[in-house]
């Protein structure tokens, strides 16, 4: 009976030790595959940031070039409204000069309306180029703000899918201690069974020695 309590002990320690080991070479595992998939995430958000902010330079850009065009359009235009002010104003005073109406309040007059004409072509001018700003502003600001909104998702969805990467692998540890928990439990069973000395065992006594797996 003590060979078989000598055989059960030792069969026990032996079990627990393989026990720890396999324990330790489980975490590790879990430990490097977690960190391969938040590597891999990493990479991925990476990418995802690099284009996002590529995109939101290139609107920007393609904003800039709109609003440079616009006030060259208003330039150009606003330089062929005053040309064709002067072309007028040029040929009432040849008008007037040739009916000898040089001067007169005719003539004056006249010249008041082409001044009035060319100054409301103006401001019609400068008033749709200040539109035509306003709106690519506008859309610029809601463009950068969907862009850089963007980029917030993608955070948050790395910092989600990072979470739920440890969680699992939490989950996947917890599993496989549980498992382990439970082969030490039969190892204390074993001992309780078949770990008496000389005294237990024969007469169905409870053993009298104990061992501690953990230790």
């Amino acid at each position: 009976m003590v060979l078989g309590a000598i055989i059960a002990v030792g069969a026990a320690v032996y079990g627990a030790s393989e026990q720890r080991k396999a324990q330790k070479k489980s975490n590790a595992a879990l430990a490097a595959q977690e960190a391969k998939a938040l590597a891999f995430l990493s990479k991925g958000k990476a990418a995802a940031l690099k284009a996002q902010k590529k995109g939101i330079s290139f609107a920007d850009e393609s904003f800039q070039k709109a609003l440079s065009a616009a006030g060259t359009l208003g330039g150009a235009t606003r330089a062929r409204v005053v040309r064709r002010g002067k072309q007028q104003s040029a040929a009432a005073d040849a008008a007037a000069a040739d009916r000898g109406l040089y001067d007169s309040t005719a003539a004056l007059g006249y010249q008041r309306g082409v001044f009035e004409s060319t100054n409301q072509s103006l401001a019609g001018v400068d008033d749709a180029v200040a539109g035509l700003m306003t709106s690519i502003h506008q859309a610029r600001g809601a463009t950068a703000l969907q862009g850089y909104t963007g980029m917030a998702q993608i955070e948050s969805n790395f910092a989600a899918s990072a979470a739920g990467t440890s969680m699992q692998n939490i989950h996947q540890a917890a599993n496989v201690g549980a498992g382990y928990a439970a082969m030490g439990m039969n190892f204390a069973k074993l001992l309780m069974m078949y770990g008496g000395g000389a005294g237990g065992g024969a007469g169905g006594d409870e053993p009298d020695v104990t061992y501690n797996y953990y230790n």
